[in-house]
């Protein structure tokens, strides 16, 4: 990893310390995750990283299917060949 890499981990990091508890799944996305994937380079020619798509699967015979805030597949402008897929979960907690 170079400089600029740790740099750019390094302020992802104070943005999940100082991250508030209100954050909606765009912004954790386009603050952490967004991020995170961009680092990792992970888009190129055989994958890309496709946000809020159509999931629909049948895996070990169950049905999958919904709107997921983002996955890595093959494919250019359209994913086929799904490697990873994300959905992001808050549960309201009542405050004490």
């Amino acid at each position: 990893m170079n400089d600029v890499e740790k740099a750019h981990l390094e302020e992802i990091r104070d943005w999940c310390r100082y991250a508030s508890d209100g954050w909606n799944n765009a912004e954790v996305r386009s603050t952490i995750i967004s991020r995170m994937i961009m680092l990792s380079s992970i888009s190129n020619e055989n994958f890309q990283y496709f946000l809020d798509r159509v999931f629909d699967a049948i895996v070990d015979g169950y049905n999958l299917s919904g709107l997921v805030d983002g996955m890595i597949a093959t494919g250019k402008r359209n994913p086929q060949i799904l490697l990873c897929c994300m959905s992001i979960f808050k549960l309201d907690v009542p405050e004490p």
